[in-house]
């Protein structure tokens, strides 16, 4: 059965339930119900493919002094200091691991990110960097930087529980221009549909055969047959050579050479054919990191920029979160004081971006986190009407930035026998410069943040996991954690709820929601219960779903009240609704059939109906007025072991299709 769970995550079953709306056998009204691993689950919902554009920050303080500008791209960071392009791109190991796909050539180690399956089980540990500098040899000690086309987005830095480190309102520009790198030179940085162009602008007076550059690479660059340069996980590509000539490009014949001297690093040089030297010539040589993706696209959790939550507001703006893989500039002689993370190369940050509202460019752009051993990721976001964002999340910091904070300290640091995890709260102000309030919250075991929903009164409401037996709780449903009863539960989870006063300082109610794991339950998830999304009405009441496996669940006028098969081989979703104050349940139901279920998301109408989306493997999931018929067809034969890559892309994309119809 093992083998073929791998599978059948690709043909998840989604769900869309509406609780008041689909007939008698559904009819779930507002106020009844007839009776009738550390981490959260291997594969939430993660569907955001938008790509961000390459804009380059000035470098104010949050890098070292010799960066002059740098940015983020999809899987990597550019730092451009006075004497080289220093990019840093995210691999992952390979040990312990037999990799597919085809590497960069010479490459047998360092895995391509899009290459990694979403079912090898990469650890935020696997994660290492490989760096590439590309040095300009000849050139001026000391050329003019100038940024032209500034953005109107800004980008934001809340690095520590220290404002000393914090750093807002940093300028963006789509262009960087340096002056005079070599005597009549120029050299533009600028991003081409996420992809990094530099462009070699020539002026007649100068002479293109100084242009020149070495590259700090094993194994030694080579050309392609294509013409383009290879350079470890970078690929430069044939370049383009034109001059104007009335308005109109003149495209001029150029290759790379390469030359190496003995144990030097290897050198590299552009031979151009014959050109007007009375008129300005143009080398163009885009940059294109080897497997790059868009974000959230490759399909793998837990790899880089990955999009865990989305919301937008009233003007149509939307505002990703999730969390970044970053590394700290790798500096050749690090200066002393210079902080390195001690537990790896890599440090997972939160981010947080807003878009314009057309999708065409970033108002803003912060990044959120602790600095430590073990990193910070974003879970779920929400925005108000004023324009605030609030993320949620998990951080593993003890140093996580905090302002305004109802909890100050990460309780589960200094336990030894654990990962000290545990949720937070930020508000962000409208601008993204500003923490509002933001402060930790859970206990001494581990806990995280993963939904959270704003109501009009700006209390906020977050939702979880957790295995702290001391979470803070009050005027609650269930006092105390119940997930665990026999001591073999593989640290079982609740989940928990928790209503913020507006000013984040307090809490208004704050409850565990869960049952009781009867067995060891099953390593490839989670066992115990676990929320997977909110939503909130306008009268205060929270509504939940999520997943459990555990056969004694609150329930409260279920319209199903027991899971649908034996516990601990068995995960069904389940929707709750809780009272305003947070002391009861209004409903709460089990939903699901014989095998696994889970609740990703739910949102709530005007007149309190609840609907819920998710994913499902169960043949007999309970359905109504759907497509269900082929659905099940499809999963039963998969269970079966009637699987081959041809009948299930045939199945799939009829499956697809008529869901879309």
């Amino acid at each position: 059965m093992k083998k073929h769970r791998s599978v059948l995550f690709s043909i998840l079953s989604v769900f869309i339930v509406c609780v008041s709306l689909l007939g008698p056998a559904y009819n779930i009204s507002p106020d009844n119900v007839p009776s009738n691993p550390i981490l959260p689950r291997p594969e939430p919902p993660r569907s955001v493919g938008i790509k961000f554009p390459l804009v380059f920050e000035s470098n104010v303080g949050q890098a070292p002094l010799e960066v002059k500008y740098l940015a983020h791209g999809a899987g990597y960071d550019l730092y451009i200091t006075e004497h080289e392009l220093v990019v840093v791109a995210r691999v992952a190991s390979t040990a312990n691991r037999t990799a597919t796909g085809k590497y960069p050539t010479g490459y047998t180690s360092p895995v391509p990110i899009s290459k990694i399956s979403p079912r090898d089980n990469v650890g935020f540990r696997d994660f290492h960097p490989q760096i590439l500098r590309i040095r300009f040899s000849g050139r001026l000690d000391t050329p003019a930087f100038h940024p032209i086309e500034p953005m109107s987005g800004r980008a934001n830095y809340f690095i520590r529980n220290d404002p000393k480190h914090w750093h807002t309102n940093i300028p963006v520009f789509g262009r960087v221009i340096e002056h005079n790198v070599w005597p009549g030179i120029d050299l533009a940085w600028y991003g081409n549909q996420g992809r990094l162009e530099c462009d070699f602008i020539v002026t007649p007076i100068a002479k293109a055969s100084q242009i020149q550059f070495t590259v700090d690479e094993k194994p030694n660059p080579r050309v392609d047959v294509k013409g383009n340069l290879l350079v470890g996980l970078l690929e430069l590509m044939k370049p383009t050579v034109y001059q104007q000539f009335g308005g109109q490009r003149r495209l001029v014949n150029c290759r790379y050479s390469i030359s190496q001297k003995g144990h030097l690093p290897a050198r590299v040089r552009f031979e151009i054919a014959s050109y007007d030297h009375a008129r300005s010539l143009v080398i163009d040589p885009s940059v294109k990191l080897a497997y790059s993706t868009y974000l959230g696209g490759s399909g793998i959790d837990a790899v880089f920029n990955v999009g865990n939550g989305i919301a937008v507001d009233a003007q149509g703006s939307a505002y990703v979160t999730g969390w970044t893989l970053s590394q700290n500039f790798p500096l050749r002689y690090p200066f002393e004081g210079t902080p390195v993370p001690p537990g790896g190369d890599f440090q997972e940050t939160v981010f947080v971006t807003k878009f314009t509202p057309n999708g065409n460019g970033l108002i803003y752009s912060t990044y959120l986190g602790g600095f430590g051993t073990w990193g910070d990721q974003a879970n779920g976001i929400a925005v108000d009407s004023n324009g605030y964002a609030y993320i949620t999340g998990t951080t593993g910091s003890n140093n996580f930035p905090l302002v305004n904070a109802f909890q100050t300290q990460n309780r589960g640091y200094g336990v030894t026998t654990q990962v000290p995890f545990t949720a937070f709260l930020t508000k962000l102000s409208a601008d993204g410069s500003a923490l509002i309030y933001s402060t930790y919250l859970g206990g001494s075991g581990t806990d995280g943040g993963y939904g959270v929903a704003v109501d009009s009164n700006q209390n906020a409401y977050v939702v979880g996991w957790t295995k702290s037996t001391d979470f803070p709780t009050k005027n609650s449903f269930q006092g105390q954690y119940n997930a665990c009863g026999n001591g073999d539960c593989l640290g079982a989870t609740d989940a928990f709820i928790t209503k913020f006063s507006f000013d984040g300082r307090s809490l208004v109610y704050s409850t565990y929601l869960g049952g009781t794991v009867t067995g060891p339950g099953d390593v490839f998830l989670t066992s115990g219960t676990s929320v997977g999304g909110i939503a909130v009405d306008s009268k205060g009441s929270a509504y939940l779903t999520g997943y459990t496996n555990t056969p004694n669940f609150p329930t409260q006028n279920p319209f199903q009240n027991s899971l649908g098969g034996t516990a601990n081989d068995v995960v069904n979703a389940f929707v709750s609704k809780l009272s305003p104050d947070g002391s009861s349940l209004v409903y709460s139901t089990y939903l699901g059939g014989n095998y696994w279920d889970f609740g990703d998301g739910i949102a709530v109408d005007s007149a309190g109906s609840a609907y819920i989306a998710g994913q499902a493997l169960s043949s007999d999931f309970p359905v109504h007025k759907s497509l269900s018929s082929f659905a099940k067809v499809t999963i039963q034969r998969c269970i079966r072991g009637q699987v081959h890559a041809g009948w299930q892309l045939l199945d799939l994309l009829h499956l697809s299709r008529r869901l879309i119809s």
